[in-house]
């Protein structure tokens, strides 16, 4: 089960329910990049045009983070590199087209796996996240982070149906604090 919470303008939590019928299954997270990553603990960063992300993995809290990718392993899986059809209409070094992408996977095997990961973008000039911890509260597990005035925590139901709730305060006043919504909400009138 997947849950995405967006927080604008710049900020991703993505929370993962991965349960196999067999622990011994391997267990992967992945997000793909158009270039080289450059790693540095549990967060990784990625470039490309004028625009950056920066991903800090919260969980598995004993995650193994795997660069891969580069020429001749740009299609890597399965411990072979898939390569395009020869005369393929893009070249396999176009940047959008494979090249990177970073692997988290838990450092041991269990049937039931949480992922939590949480993304910032931004452009160029940015270097440095904003400061996040994991937050651990019963049968939840989330976020909370500061950005600007803003102090933002999300939390996730561990069990269960796909249940959350968000909080955020600016300048120490709640300006959003309830649930996260079980619906897709009405699409008209978004945009104008």
């Amino acid at each position: 089960m997947r849950q995405f919470v967006f927080i604008p303008p710049d900020h991703f939590i993505v929370f993962d329910r991965v349960t196999s019928t067999n622990p011994d299954y391997k267990k992967t997270w992945l997000l793909h990049t158009a270039r080289e990553p450059e790693v540095d603990g549990m967060i990784f960063r990625a470039e490309q045009e004028e625009g950056s992300i920066m991903c800090q993995t919260m969980l598995p809290e004993d995650a193994t983070l795997t660069k891969i990718g580069g020429p001749g392993k740009q299609f890597w899986a399965d411990g072979r590199n898939w390569q395009l059809p020869e005369g393929y209409r893009t070249p396999d070094t176009t940047e959008l087209l494979g090249q990177w992408r970073m692997e988290t996977s838990p450092g041991e095997p269990r049937k039931e796996d949480l992922f939590l990961h949480f993304i910032q973008v931004g452009d160029l000039s940015m270097s440095e996240m904003a400061s996040a911890k994991l937050i651990k509260e019963d049968d939840s597990v989330g976020v909370s982070f500061r950005f600007g005035e803003n102090e933002t925590t999300v939390l996730f139901a561990t069990s269960g149906k796909a249940a959350g709730h968000i909080r955020v305060t600016t300048a120490g006043q709640s300006v959003v604090d309830r649930a996260l919504i079980e619906s897709v909400q009405n699409q008209s009138g978004l945009v104008k």
